[in-house]
């Protein structure tokens, strides 16, 4: 009995697990290094693996995060030489970095830096979502208006400050993400670039391990009921 419970339990907590929220902090060199580094680059999170790639076969990030809950030993992912820059409105053409997940997530928010005000125009940072049916979606989000010209803002980029450029677009079930700059909406080297610094995302607990959950808790209701009618 003690052995089943044991085991019960640790399937619970297991199950309980698979769901917690985890934190991808691109501007940590100790998980992702910095510099210029050829991709494709994998990192592991638990039983999630985050895959970055680049159309340029690199990335490269400046210093100068100061978000207080990020490593910040750099602004997180660029390309080649600087953040991810505009190139003639056509993320196939232009600089394009892809996240790819090991399994379906569900989105929290997108942290950016370098999302200043520069020539009076807020920079943007638009992304492509891949979704576990196949499905694609679109979205940008750009500087507030709070934030003064060319300083070096953060932004954690959620549903309250979606520009909904595609009202499909969802946060969750994402398998990959593509970020780029510049769209038939943002053509303008005033709002050219940006670095992705850290994303938060939560793996969605399978339907099976709840259900096991569940079983697990009537079998052992079911045996200590069974238990106490002998008893009687």
């Amino acid at each position: 009995m003690n052995n089943f419970k044991t085991w019960a339990f640790a399937g619970i907590l297991a199950a309980s697990a698979s769901a917690q929220a985890t934190l991808i902090d691109f501007t940590d060199t100790d998980q992702w290094a910095g510099g210029v580094v050829a991709t494709p680059e994998t990192q592991t999170y638990g039983n999630l693996s985050v895959t970055v790639t680049t159309n340029t076969g690199y990335y490269y990030s400046a210093e100068r995060c100061s978000v207080s809950f990020l490593a910040c030993d750099n602004d997180g992912l660029g390309i080649k030489d600087d953040e991810i820059t505009y190139s003639g409105g056509n993320m196939f053409s232009g600089e394009l970095l892809t996240v790819t997940f090991s399994e379906a997530v569900d989105l929290e928010w997108i942290g950016f830096l370098d999302l200043f005000v520069e020539d009076g125009s807020p920079e943007s940072a638009q992304l492509i979502a891949s979704y576990e049916d196949g499905s694609k979606a679109g979205t940008a989000w750009e500087s507030t208006e709070t934030q003064a010209e060319n300083q070096w803002g953060w932004l954690m980029a959620d549903t309250d400050n979606d520009l909904n450029l595609d009202a499909t677009f969802s946060l969750d079930g994402i398998t990959k993400l593509e970020f780029f700059a510049g769209t038939e909406v943002y053509q303008s080297a005033a709002n050219s670039d940006f670095a992705l610094a850290a994303i938060k995302v939560e793996v969605p607990e399978p339907a099976t391990l709840g259900l096991l959950g569940f079983g697990v808790l009537a079998l052992l209701g079911a045996r200590r009921r069974a238990g106490q009618a002998q008893a009687k």
